[in-house]
Protein backbone atom coordinates (compact mmCIF):
# COMPACT_ATOMS: atom_id res chain seq x y z
CA UNK A 1 0.00 0.00 0.00
CA UNK A 2 3.10 2.25 0.83
CA UNK A 3 4.37 2.29 -2.43
CA UNK A 4 1.31 3.06 -4.99
CA UNK A 5 0.75 5.72 -1.83
CA UNK A 6 3.75 7.31 -2.68
CA UNK A 7 3.09 7.17 -6.22
CA UNK A 8 0.17 8.70 -6.02
CA UNK A 9 1.40 11.39 -3.80
CA UNK A 10 4.21 12.17 -6.22
CA UNK A 11 0.70 12.92 -9.26
CA UNK A 12 0.50 17.07 -9.82
CA UNK A 13 -2.82 16.81 -8.47
CA UNK A 14 -4.91 18.14 -5.20
CA UNK A 15 -5.05 16.28 -2.27
CA UNK A 16 -8.92 15.99 -2.41
CA UNK A 17 -8.03 14.60 -5.59
CA UNK A 18 -5.34 12.41 -4.88
CA UNK A 19 -7.73 10.91 -1.76
CA UNK A 20 -10.29 10.31 -4.83
CA UNK A 21 -7.92 8.95 -6.85
CA UNK A 22 -6.61 5.85 -3.92
CA UNK A 23 -10.02 5.00 -3.32
CA UNK A 24 -10.89 4.27 -6.61
CA UNK A 25 -7.43 2.14 -7.46
CA UNK A 26 -7.48 0.42 -4.27
CA UNK A 27 -11.28 -0.01 -4.87
CA UNK A 28 -9.85 -1.86 -8.24
CA UNK A 29 -7.61 -3.76 -6.77
CA UNK A 30 -9.48 -5.17 -4.00
CA UNK A 31 -12.51 -5.96 -6.47
CA UNK A 32 -9.81 -7.68 -8.79
CA UNK A 33 -8.61 -10.19 -5.78
CA UNK A 34 -12.02 -10.83 -4.44
CA UNK A 35 -13.11 -11.71 -8.18
CA UNK A 36 -9.83 -14.09 -8.30
CA UNK A 37 -10.78 -15.68 -4.37
CA UNK A 38 -14.02 -16.32 -6.11
CA UNK A 39 -12.91 -17.88 -8.91
CA UNK A 40 -10.90 -20.25 -7.58
CA UNK A 41 -13.25 -21.22 -4.52
CA UNK A 42 -15.83 -21.59 -7.10
CA UNK A 43 -13.81 -23.95 -8.66
CA UNK A 44 -13.29 -26.41 -6.52
CA UNK A 45 -16.88 -25.91 -4.93
CA UNK A 46 -20.56 -25.53 -6.18
CA UNK A 47 -21.24 -21.65 -5.35
CA UNK A 48 -23.39 -19.79 -7.97
CA UNK A 49 -22.57 -16.55 -9.33
CA UNK A 50 -24.14 -14.31 -6.82
CA UNK A 51 -21.68 -15.40 -4.27
CA UNK A 52 -19.39 -13.18 -6.93
CA UNK A 53 -21.21 -9.73 -5.26
CA UNK A 54 -19.68 -10.72 -1.73
CA UNK A 55 -16.81 -11.67 -2.62
CA UNK A 56 -16.24 -8.54 -4.77
CA UNK A 57 -18.38 -6.21 -2.87
CA UNK A 58 -16.52 -6.36 1.08
CA UNK A 59 -13.33 -5.97 -0.05
CA UNK A 60 -14.32 -2.89 -2.06
CA UNK A 61 -16.27 -1.66 0.96
CA UNK A 62 -12.99 -2.48 3.44
CA UNK A 63 -10.76 -0.57 0.73
CA UNK A 64 -12.53 2.44 1.16
CA UNK A 65 -12.16 2.23 5.06
CA UNK A 66 -8.65 1.42 4.65
CA UNK A 67 -7.95 4.52 2.49
CA UNK A 68 -9.71 6.51 4.82
CA UNK A 69 -7.93 5.45 8.16
CA UNK A 70 -4.42 5.35 5.73
CA UNK A 71 -5.52 9.33 4.76
CA UNK A 72 -5.76 10.18 8.47
CA UNK A 73 -1.88 8.67 9.34
CA UNK A 74 -0.47 10.16 6.01
CA UNK A 75 0.10 13.15 4.76
CA UNK A 76 -1.10 13.64 0.39
CA UNK A 77 1.15 16.57 -0.30
CA UNK A 78 -0.43 19.57 -1.42
CA UNK A 79 0.98 22.65 -3.23
CA UNK A 80 -1.37 25.35 -2.45
CA UNK A 81 -1.92 24.17 1.51
CA UNK A 82 1.36 23.14 2.70
CA UNK A 83 1.71 22.17 6.70
CA UNK A 84 -2.17 20.70 6.56
CA UNK A 85 -2.99 17.24 7.13
CA UNK A 86 -5.33 14.89 5.27
CA UNK A 87 -8.22 15.51 7.98
CA UNK A 88 -8.30 18.96 7.06
CA UNK A 89 -8.59 17.49 3.44
CA UNK A 90 -11.17 15.25 4.51
CA UNK A 91 -13.17 17.58 6.41
CA UNK A 92 -13.23 19.97 3.53
CA UNK A 93 -14.15 17.30 1.27
CA UNK A 94 -17.49 15.95 3.23
CA UNK A 95 -18.36 19.96 3.45
CA UNK A 96 -18.25 20.03 0.10
CA UNK A 97 -20.74 16.61 -0.23
CA UNK A 98 -23.26 18.17 2.09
Amino acid sequence: MKGLWIYIDEMNRKAVTKIKIAWLVYGMLAGLAGLAVWLLVSSFSSITAEWSLCFIGFPVIISYFAVLLYATKKEFHDGSFTGQTNIYYLAEYREKLL
